[in-house]
């Protein structure tokens, strides 16, 4: 939505500024002052600009007032926030799950957006024989405890295992493995079919709650 906003219509702006429905970034772009308002669920994004005629009353003087809101899921993994402004672009940068993300909206285009917190990581996995036991069982279902983590983007997982030259490529199917134990708010094991000839292993991976729910079998 875009509106502009004049000094007969300030009743307006402040109600804005003081709503809890909504947060508040602003910036001076090309001398015509705006405000972006978006909605905690982090879905729809308010242009409001405003005339110049508006600061006739007022020093006109440029702050940037950032709250920005988080879903309750992902409040516990998010380190660190930082909102710059460009023209008519919003820079996010953020740390989910000790990784570095950095999103850019482009306002003129877009009024709705999404904020994409999935995650993507890359761990080192050393397992004694794990070199081993994967060939032995590849194509077939595994029961497997991780120490350690993998990197994760979807429903594809990649395993990197150093010294060994060894790459694991998994698939995730979510509606056919629910069998997992929550260690701790971050932490979680995953539970494989192992063939009763190959010892287990432990892999224990830091995940949001939207990868609660796998199914991994190797390729």
């Amino acid at each position: 939505m875009h509106c502009t906003l004049s000094p007969e219509n300030t009743i307006l702006l402040d109600k804005l500024i003081k709503s809890t429905k909504t947060e508040m970034i602003s910036i001076e772009v090309d001398s015509i002052f705006q405000i972006y308002l978006i909605s905690p669920d982090l879905s729809q994004l308010t242009i409001i600009k405003l005339e110049p005629s508006f600061f006739e009353s007022f020093e006109n003087t440029v702050l940037i007032q950032v709250s920005f809101p988080v879903r309750k899921l992902y409040k516990q993994n998010i380190k660190a926030l930082q909102i710059t402004l460009n023209d008519y672009t919003i820079n996010l940068e953020y740390i989910f799950n000790a990784m570095k993300h950095t999103q850019t909206f482009d306002c003129l285009e877009a009024e709705i957006f999404d904020l994409d917190f999935q995650c993507e990581r890359e761990i080192e996995i050393k397992l004694p024989g794990l070199k081993r036991i994967l060939r032995e069982i590849k194509d077939k279902q595994i029961k497997i405890e991780m120490k350690d983590s993998f990197k994760i983007s979807g429903q594809h997982v990649e395993i990197s295992i150093p010294q060994t030259n060894l790459d694991v490529d998994f698939t995730v199917d979510t509606e056919k493995f629910k069998s997992i134990v929550k260690i701790s708010d971050h932490f979680y094991t995953i539970k494989f079919n192992l063939p009763a000839e190959i010892s287990p292993l432990n892999i224990t991976m830091e995940a949001p709650e939207i990868f609660l729910s796998t199914f991994i079998s190797i390729e």
